[in-house]
């Protein structure tokens, strides 16, 4: 088998109603020469057999079969298979645009970027919208760090849509329930001497009920956000990437926002104390931050999850009984999704 340009690798759990229209859109790209790794995580569907299957039908497709062990653990032996010198990741349940393997090539062949990263639509049964990236352009490794640190945008929490060098990729993705993606990402582009963000579209997310980011399980989700954030915090400040009050200040709105997100939703009151007690012994290790360019209402609810984390958690439960829910106008609507 020639050696291939790119690596695509697809992680398999239980996806059987998507997994043909996943795979065939990496059939039918533009630019041939890639290698597709498919991973199947212990799937209890027809995923298996159709993994084979389409397997069968193309030489390029290297099918592995595992016993469960979860997402990041399917990826980080696909990686470690990888022969290609890019590497680019796609959901089993998402497919991607006939050209675009062809088109971030073209865009790293022309910047020398490490990474290209694209925009994405988010696919629903009744809408089809377009995610745009609004901090595009070449950007330097400081300039990159700043933006995927701060979340600028929506394509910073994952690691699919970006064509990345294979030799980014040092650093296994953590052993995460959800959120992985959060937690490796700038460990991988901070190794990027140049990233390209490009507002195309052309990866299609495909929102489901039932999918890993969309089960109804509060603390787990909740607990995974939180520890992404604190891996990233740890991270930027042992290689001092960014000023550590920089950093502290970002993190410490970023633990209280996720907290509130998932305060608001869960009806249950010990898993709302459980999420807000995480928290705040996360916000003690940053404790104090420079709260100097903050809003006085972001100070205050820092302040009060970091010192009462179960007075928080009841506060912020009670208060969308009593409003409009108008969406909290600190931080953009989407973030942490």
């Amino acid at each position: 088998m020639n050696q291939p340009k790119v690596s695509v690798i697809m992680a398999v759990y239980n996806t059987e109603r998507y997994l043909r229209q996943s795979i065939q859109s990496v059939i039918e790209q533009t630019y041939g020469n890639w290698e597709l790794i498919v991973v199947d995580d212990g799937s209890t569907d027809q995923s298996k057999g159709i993994c084979d299957d389409m397997g069968h039908q193309d030489q390029r497709i290297v099918v592995v079969h595992k016993p469960n062990s979860g997402q990041a653990d399917s990826r980080n032996v696909a990686i470690g298979m990888a022969r290609g010198e890019y590497v680019f990741f796609v959901d089993s349940d998402d497919w991607i645009a006939p050209n675009t393997l062809e088109y971030l090539l073209d865009c790293q062949a022309q910047s020398r970027a490490d990474a290209v990263v694209c925009s994405y639509y988010k696919e629903r049964p009744d809408t089809h919208v377009h995610i745009h990236n609004d901090f595009s352009g070449v950007f330097s490794r400081q300039e990159a760090i700043d933006i995927y640190y701060k979340c600028k945008n929506q394509t910073t929490y994952m690691i699919w849509g970006i064509l990345f060098s294979r030799a980014l990729l040092k650093v296994p993705i953590p052993q995460l329930r959800y959120c992985e993606d959060t937690a490796v990402i700038l460990q991988w582009i901070s190794q990027a001497g140049i990233v390209e963000i490009t507002d195309e579209p052309l990866y299609h997310y495909r929102m489901r009920q039932g999918s890993i980011m969309h089960i109804e399980k509060e603390t787990e989700r909740a607990k995974a956000n939180l520890k992404a954030f604190q891996l990233r915090n740890k991270f930027i400040k042992q290689h001092s990437l960014l000023q550590q009050q920089e950093a502290d200040a970002y993190d410490a709105e970023a633990y209280t926002y996720i907290t509130q997100q998932f305060v608001r939703q869960c009806p249950s009151a010990a898993r709302r104390n459980d999420i807000a007690r995480m928290a705040s012994e996360m916000l003690q290790e940053i404790m104090p931050v420079d709260t100097k360019d903050m809003k006085r209402r972001t100070r205050r609810r820092i302040l009060l999850l970091a010192r009462h984390p179960v007075r928080f958690a009841w506060q912020l439960y009670l208060s969308q009984f009593f409003s409009l829910k108008k969406a909290d106008k600190d931080q953009p609507n989407d973030l942490f999704e």
